[in-house]
């Protein structure tokens, strides 16, 4: 049993030292360190990890951009719907000023001027709603869109985790937000290597069509910021004779 014991062992021995010899042999016919052939092995086995910038990304999206320009076309017309009231508001109180607080006019002028302040305010207040509304659901689609196509991007590369890219700043001003702001630091480095940013973003918009959701049908500005109605035909008052 001993010569069995001692035979096994040493044939166990010998197995390993021929796998050493191997390992040299083919790390200097590779012209490569074997430490760095075993690292290398070690990174292939690992997982693959990606590091994303999301507001590169959002920045560079086809179908996101085409969302803000009909959001900046709708915050457009809002303005000149606003500046429409102005202009009528201007005009009335140019009347207003050159006429006896007892003329018939003035009371109606002045219930005028109330009534587009009012109307100025109300369509402020709805447009500003509206446009944050219709904001909001532009960075929600994209969003939903993006994950769509990472989800797909991912797979086809065996890409198995994907990182937000760290911001390599603390921009809070005080020092209760900059703690804040460091607990909620998931990444501190990662290597350019793993920046999957501008490959992903040819990958979306490549995409892009096929992943486009059904488009909401889209509210007008005058909608939610009522236009004055026209000015009447009469001719301005003539200032009272004292």
């Amino acid at each position: 049993l001993h010569e069995v014991d001692r035979s096994v062992g040493l044939y166990a021995a010998i197995s390993a030292a021929v796998a050493f010899l191997v390992a040299i042999v083919l790390a200097r016919s590779l012209g490569r360190p074997l430490s760095v052939l075993a690292t290398e092995a070690g990174k292939v086995a690992a997982p693959k990890i990606g590091v994303l910038r999301l507001e590169e990304v959002l920045r560079q999206s086809k179908a996101y951009l085409a969302g803000m320009e009909g959001w900046k076309k709708a915050e457009a017309e809002a303005r000149t719907a606003i500046a429409a009231i102005d202009e009528q508001l201007k005009r009335l109180d140019g009347q207003i000023q050159v006429i006896n607080q007892q003329n018939e006019n003035f009371a109606k002028f002045q219930e005028e001027i109330e009534t587009l302040k009012l109307k100025k305010k109300l369509g402020l207040d709805r447009a500003r709603a509206e446009l944050e509304r219709r904001q909001v659901g532009l960075v929600k689609d994209a969003y939903r869109q993006m994950r769509a196509a990472l989800t797909t991007y991912c797979q086809e590369r065996g890409i198995m985790l994907v990182h937000l890219a760290p911001d390599p700043e603390l921009g809070s001003p005080n020092f209760n937000e900059v703690q804040l702001e460091l607990g909620l630091k998931s990444v501190l480095y990662f290597d350019p290597s793993l920046d999957i940013t501008e490959s992903f973003v040819q990958y979306l918009n490549s995409d892009a069509a096929a992943l486009k959701a059904e488009k909401p049908v889209e509210k007008s500005a005058d909608k939610f910021v009522e236009k004055p109605a026209a000015p009447d035909a009469k001719p301005d008052a003539k200032p009272a004779t004292p």
